[in-house]
């Protein structure tokens, strides 16, 4: 009936693996990504304070 549609229980494992570690991968990105500007931004502010 909907044979297509059925996923087999390794594919599936596979996907949710899949999906979880680009998550993880994304959001590990942005914050480190935030971070970084955080620290520059830091950085800067005390340069042109001590100026």
């Amino acid at each position: 009936m909907v044979s297509g549609l059925r996923l087999s229980l390794r594919r599936y494992v596979i996907w949710s693996l899949f999906s979880l570690a680009t998550l993880v991968v994304t959001l590990f990105s942005i914050e480190s990504s935030d971070s970084f500007l955080d620290g520059m931004d830091g950085m800067l502010r005390n340069m042109m304070e001590s100026s």
